[in-house]
């Protein structure tokens, strides 16, 4: 708080001059002026209404003792808030406008007073003490000079491309000024952030200081930035120019040719990377550019221009949708009740060195928590124990660890082929063979060294009940499905049994977002959510349109990726591998003809595991992997099991009818899926999908698609598939109820009509 940084300061030489709600004003007696940043009402600093308004107020007051009463010398920006600058502008504040001028407006407002900022007659530091992200960068990037604080973690960016706008409050004019065009463009237009180290590296960060305070009251921080600012206010430095100064960047920046090299291959990366699908990042790379050919007023001017367009796009409100939704994951208290609170972990047990296995533990290891592996044989334990270490020297390799984390991590790390050391951990994740009986017999073994461990299962498609059956303790029992690859993979997909108490389920939601994963919870069900939605996308896909109506799986691909999705039918497939399909799509064929082929057709994929095509894990499947090479359709290896194939002269559907009979099943399958109770909510159906799946994050998810589609429009379409290809796409009941209520699935949020963007941007450059 203000009254704590004055205390540090000492009581007799720091007067708090002016207070109010999110911002305070300090005059200490070495003429240093301290604006302290402390929302009252706020965890964090956020740039708002509110706050604008503050600030200036602070500002008025700072200005009139520069006119009448010159008694401050130098102005130090900080933050009251523990490692945390300011985290950027108020999203609510931009998901509710509609109107573009508003959103223009609000633009102009923050500029304005980084502007104000920027032209004071006095040098201006930002003491930046952790996180500063969109508008807090900005604001420091309005000041003289950049303090911060050590630190390997990222912590400094423009993540504003990432919820569908552009840094609006000056960051593509002053960023690109300070550290040039090509860095300030990886910046920008990946929505990054970066490190410290990072940032003074690229001379964003004028200096570093150590922030560990080596005894009670030391206040490293602070007395550093202190001592710093009074080393330039007496060595009367001036304001400094911003430039990028070295060679290459004034050869790039400097020139209009150059310029323009760096811009169109931006641009060229631009279309290979979003396929045109997100506006956003066009108009960054726009204004970026604009910044080096105008005054500055007029290029904020042209920031807020664009800025205003992009906050009223479907995109922008649909990836502030999946941002809300993100955090909303994250607030285990609104989950859960008091009784219900997670048990603290400290120790995890592994069960299984496998991929999954050794992926898990060392994901653990990297949270600081102690693990213990095991494996029925010494050398499967030994294969998890050399993964990772490798993955932990690579990260040595890579900077990313030092040498004494790597060591510390391993220190954490036991292993063996023993039940005993079980006894130490409050939770077992199992890693094992997806074979029930298996599984069965591994928790029995763990029940008889301990009855209240928790044992998650880590299942794609094995039951939770029918494994809690052979459990004394069934309450204990629950799923705990990652995705592969563990590191990569967002999403953990809980799954509950009749009997799992609440207190596991809070326990393994916990433990799931100390990963750092999202988690969703679900009921048990064949195929949960995730793989129940992904099996009747890949069934329509690859076992109707491919094998039974002689589609060409490049065009079906081809449309499926221009829609949005990361990857084709076919190519996530060969990903999942084809083993595991056709497995996983055999557990679902209880929930009825919907995921059963006609017998007279065969199975195709069944018919690819005999054959050992089994997708990119053995460089073939689908397609054929060759490293270094893009993946190519393996026409060959298809004809050997289906004599008539002919690459040359399959069917070409239209592009309507391969989106709608994929996505549109899959949005059916939602709506059974909630009906039965399988997902709480239409939200964890759709952070399932994005972060499980990769679904187009611009579409804000599978039943926000449904919404701004309009849920009528979609049930009339579905009839219309049903009277052509057969029952599969009979609306679900909540779909008709609600298509007859005119209700949606996400009500509050704002009204926008999705519409699809045929072409890319094409920015001025």
């Amino acid at each position: 708080m203000s009254n704590t940084i004055a205390k540090s300061l000492g009581d007799d030489h720091a007067n708090i001059i002016k207070t109010t709600q999110s911002v305070d004003l300090i005059v200490d007696s070495a003429s240093v002026a301290w604006i302290v940043m402390d929302n009252k009402t706020k965890g964090v600093n956020v740039i708002d209404l509110d706050f604008v308004e503050d600030m200036n107020s602070v500002l008025d007051v700072v200005e009139d003792l520069l006119q009448n009463k010159p008694t401050i010398k130098i102005i130090i920006f900080i933050s009251a808030k523990k490692d945390s600058f300011v985290v950027g502008a108020d999203i609510a504040s931009i998901y509710g406008v509609l109107d573009q001028k508003v959103a223009e407006a609000g633009s102009r407002r923050g500029q304005a007073l980084f502007d104000r900022i920027n032209a004071l007659r006095i040098p201006t530091v930002a003491a930046i003490n952790g996180v500063a992200l969109g508008g807090g960068l900005e604001l420091a990037l309005a000041c003289t000079y950049r303090f911060s604080v050590e630190g390997k973690k990222p912590t400094l960016g423009l993540p504003e491309i990432k919820l569908g706008v552009i840094p609006g409050a000056g960051g593509t004019v002053r960023l690109p000024k300070v550290i040039g065009l090509q860095e300030s463009l990886g910046i920008i237009l990946q929505g990054g952030s970066i490190s410290p180290k990072k940032a003074k590296t690229l001379g964003l960060v004028d200096e570093l200081i150590p922030s560990n305070d080596r005894f009670v009251g030391e206040d490293r921080f602070l007395w550093n930035v202190r001592r710093l600012a009074i080393e330039v206010m007496d060595n009367g430095t001036t304001k400094k120019n911003y430039h990028a100064n070295s060679i290459k960047n004034l050869a790039l920046d400097g020139t209009r040719l150059g310029r323009k090299i760096v811009g169109n291959a931006a641009l060229k990366k631009l279309d290979q990377n979003t396929k045109g699908k997100y506006p956003a990042p066009y108009a960054a790379l726009e204004s970026v550019m604009n910044s080096f050919k105008e005054p500055n007023q007029r290029a904020l001017h042209t920031e807020a221009q664009l800025f205003g367009r992009m906050a009223v796009t479907p995109e922008c409100k649909n990836q502030i949708a999946v941002f809300n939704m993100m955090e909303s994951t994250k607030k285990i208290n609104n989950r859960f009740n008091q009784d219900e609170q997670p048990i603290p972990i400290r120790d995890v047990s592994v069960i299984g060195a496998g991929v999954m296995g050794s992926g898990i533990a060392q994901l653990i290891l990297s949270k600081g928590l102690s693990v213990y592996m095991k494996d029925i044989q010494d050398d499967f334990v030994q294969r998890g124990l050399d993964y990772i270490k490798n993955i932990l020297s690579e990260s040595v390799s890579r900077g990313r660890l030092s040498p004494e984390e790597s060591k510390s991590r391993l220190s954490k790390l036991t292993s063996g082929t023993q039940y005993q050391p079980l006894t130490n951990s409050q939770i077992v994740i199992e890693a094992a063979v997806e074979r029930m009986d298996l599984k069965k017999k591994i928790l029995q073994d763990v029940e008889s060294i301990s009855s209240d461990i928790i044992f998650a299962t880590n299942t794609s498609t094995l039951s939770i009940d029918e494994l809690a059956s052979a459990s004394k303790n069934p309450s204990h029992v629950i799923g705990m499905h990652f995705f592969n690859p563990v590191h990569k993979m967002p999403l953990v997909e809980i799954i509950t049994g009749k009997q799992t108490s609440p207190k596991v389920i809070s326990t393994v939601y916990a433990l799931s977002l100390r990963l750092g994963k999202t988690p969703i919870v679900v009921r048990d069900g064949p195929g949960f959510l995730v793989n129940r939605i992904l099996g009747v996308f890949m069934l329509e896909a690859a076992g109707r349109l491919f094998a039974q109506e002689d589609g060409d799986l490049v065009q079906i691909d081809k449309v499926l990726t221009n829609w949005g999705f990361p990857m084709g039918a076919f190519r996530l497939m060969d990903e999942v591998g084809i083993d595991v399909a056709d497995h996983s799509g055999k557990t679902l064929t209880s929930l009825g003809n919907r995921f059963v082929l006609s017998s007279t057709d065969g199975n195709t994929v069944e018919k690819m595991v005999k054959k050992g095509l089994l997708g990119k894990k053995v460089n073939k499947g689908f397609y054929l992997y060759e490293k270094g090479a893009s993946p190519v359709p393996n026409h060959s290896g298809i004809k050997e099991l289906m004599p008539n194939y002919d690459a040359s002269h399959r069917k070409q559907f239209s592009t309507n009818d391969i989106i709608d009979r994929c996505v549109l099943l899959m949005a059916n399958e939602a709506a059974l899926i909630l009906q039965e109770g399988i997902a709480n909510s239409p939200q964890d159906v759709d952070v399932g999908m994005i972060f499980g799946t990769g679904f187009a994050p611009f579409r804000g998810g599978l039943l926000n698609y449904v919404d701004q589609r309009g849920i009528k429009a979609v049930v009339k379409r579905l009839l219309e598939l049903k009277n052509r290809f057969g029952e599969r796409f009979t609306p679900a009941p909540l779909l008709q109820k609600m298509a007859d209520n005119n209700e949606k699935f996400f009500p509050k949020r704002p009204e926008v009509t999705f519409t699809e963007r045929m072409h890319p941007p094409r920015p001025k450059l």
